[in-house]
């Protein structure tokens, strides 16, 4: 038996028009109609399906091209499954890791890695200052509006570090209500 989504929705909203009528018996003629005429009305009890065509993100250039470290960069091509990244993450790296890097907003569809675009600059930058200064300071700051993708993001950041071998170079840490005084 095969499932056709287009008949489900229909056969759903058939039954909702029926529970509705059921539920809001009218004995008035008039409003009886008019509920009737208001259930038939298209869009009224359910919405049309939503189609969208996905297609592929455009590839840029090797992780191991970039201007990121190499061992970072063989994480990514082991995490992605490919040698390759997008063409935007290509791009928002090489232009944040130039020497005329200013604001750049990157646009592109779920699940794109547009995390990436900014957080590679950002641990490059954190690796290269703990070589060059080889004494704790603050490299960065990511302001995330909920605490949940801020967990996820400390979770990915520290999966790199710790899949590249820098675990214990880089510390990542949450400031939140919740951080006790001692770590403030």
């Amino acid at each position: 038996m095969s499932f056709h989504p287009l008949k489900v929705l229909k056969q759903i909203a058939g039954e909702y028009k029926d529970f509705l009528l059921t539920e809001f018996r009218a004995k008035d003629p008039q409003l009886k109609e008019a509920l009737e005429r208001e259930l038939d009305k298209p869009g009224f009890v359910s919405q049309d399906p939503f189609f969208q065509i996905h297609r592929p993100f455009k590839l840029g250039k090797e992780w191991t091209d970039l201007p990121i470290d190499k061992k970072l960069a063989e994480v990514m091509a082991k995490r992605t499954h490919s040698q390759q990244c997008y063409l935007h993450q290509s791009d928002s790296i090489d232009y944040l890791m130039s020497d005329n890097a200013v604001s750049l907003v990157v646009t592109t569809g779920t699940g794109s890695g547009k995390t990436e675009c900014f957080l590679f600059p950002v641990i490059q930058n954190a690796l290269e200052d703990a070589k060059i200064f080889k004494k704790a300071g603050l490299t960065a700051i990511l302001l995330y509006p909920m605490n949940a993708l801020a967990n996820d993001q400390l979770e990915r950041i520290n999966d790199y570090l710790h899949s590249a071998g820098y675990s214990g170079i880089i510390k990542v840490a949450k400031y939140d209500r919740g951080t006790s005084q001692a770590d403030r």
